[in-house]
């Protein structure tokens, strides 16, 4: 392998997780995609300028469908993948025109500006209730008492989740937020995705006798008809993504205001720059890192030729940190001008949530910054530690302490 291609694989499997930024200026001076070794033992095409990722997400010649040709390059690969068995595989995420429009038709009404924003007072009420937990303690672990539970809660109240099994699923997502994991998607599968897949039948035999006002009895009474799987993973995929972006987002926004005094107080006088400032969090520690995606023909991106059924794996983190789109792109600057990064992705496939999880994450704020008098990180930065996996970007835990109420 080529120099690149070393670094893309390092990259793919985590080992670089923690110098990435790095990584990727190298592999965004070569100019084009560069070819890298999946976990699974395929090979692949690393994107990592702006540019490029964002002409790959929106080009009509790439697919989000696996292509059936598709095989495992290494012998070696673990043999237990079965694609075909994903119980997230059937929702608009993977699926291209025209049954990701139909898929996310049936969605889209919850993600409306009026149903967001109606849920703003049960978020400040959640928020609330989940500081109030821990406010004469004088001190907390952020991400467990606080940003892993708001998403998971705010989640049960979209999806009409009764809360006599609001125990039972914050346990099952536990499994997907552990910490360090290098567990890739089959080991996942075969831990929590049964146990979150028998959850979501029994929430959708419940709203099928029983239905109510939320998402899954909109699933169940959508005008295109979906199948019990099409609902299944839609469902699975609004867990699972809704709440591991908004526990990222959340995270990594605190802990970058945490080693930024200057920038914590900011917003703490004048929250109104906290919209603002969130998108500049989510260009600076995007939640995910990459999009997987599929030429569905010989194409060529960035004078690099790209053959039929070959996979794109675009590192949204690393185009969100392109000096040719961001002038001084690895400083955070709460008040920079939005320029379309590419955090919620782009092109057809742009993350349905991506309304709600703004709303969580400026409300979030709004209540840390006011409810958490000289908030400060309750260890040395170095001590923080990142998620192992190259997938979710996010801190593991974010101790803090503060003036108790």
């Amino acid at each position: 392998m080529t120099d690149g291609e070393t670094l893309a694989t390092e990259i793919l499997d985590g080992r670089l997780n923690a110098h990435r930024h790095a990584a990727y200026d190298h592999l965004r001076a070569l100019v084009g995609p560069v070819r890298g070794r999946t976990p699974y033992g395929g090979v692949t095409w690393v994107v990592t300028r702006y540019d490029q990722a964002r002409a790959v997400l929106a080009d009509p010649r790439v697919s989000k469908v696996e292509p059936a040709s598709a095989v495992l390059a290494d012998p070696q690969a673990d043999e237990t993948f079965d694609a075909a068995n994903n119980p997230f595989a059937d929702n608009m995420l993977s699926h291209d025109q025209p049954e990701h429009g139909r898929l996310r038709r049936a969605v889209q009404p919850a993600f409306s500006p009026r149903r967001i924003a109606a849920l703003a007072p049960r978020i400040q009420e959640i928020c609330d209730d989940l500081i109030d937990g821990f406010a004469d303690r004088g001190e907390a672990e952020l991400i467990a008492d606080f940003a892993f539970q708001l998403p998971m809660r705010v989640i049960c109240e979209l999806l009409g989740i009764a809360s006599s099994t609001h125990d039972e699923i914050m346990t099952i997502m536990q499994v997907f937020f552990v910490e360090d994991t290098n567990q890739d998607v089959a080991e996942l599968n075969q831990d929590a995705a049964p146990r979150l897949m028998d959850f979501v039948d029994r929430l959708i035999a419940t709203k099928q006798s029983d239905p109510g006002t939320d998402l899954v009895t909109d699933l169940v009474q959508a005008e295109e008809p979906l199948t019990h799987r099409e609902m299944a993973s839609t469902i699975m995929l609004l867990i699972v993504a809704g709440f591991l972006t908004t526990v990222n987002l959340i995270g990594n926004a605190m802990f970058a205001l945490l080693q930024d005094e200057k920038a914590l107080l900011s917003l703490r006088e004048d929250p109104e720059r906290i919209p603002l400032a969130i998108e500049e969090f989510l260009r600076y520690e995007s939640p995910f890192a990459p999009a997987v995606v599929y030429a569905s023909e010989d194409m060529e991106v960035g004078g690099v030729k790209v053959a039929k059924d070959e996979s794109f794996t675009v590192m949204i983190d690393a185009a969100n940190r392109d000096p040719e789109r961001y002038p001084d792109a690895e400083t955070l600057v709460l008040d920079r001008a939005p320029r379309s990064h590419l955090a919620f992705g782009h092109g057809i496939h742009r993350c349905a949530g991506a309304p709600l999880a703004r709303l969580e994450g400026d409300i979030a704020l709004r209540t840390l910054l006011r409810r958490l008098p000289e908030v400060a990180l309750g260890c040395q930065v170095e001590e923080v530690r990142w998620r192992a996996d190259f997938v979710i970007h996010g801190v593991t835990a974010l101790p803090v302490t503060f003036t108790r109420a």
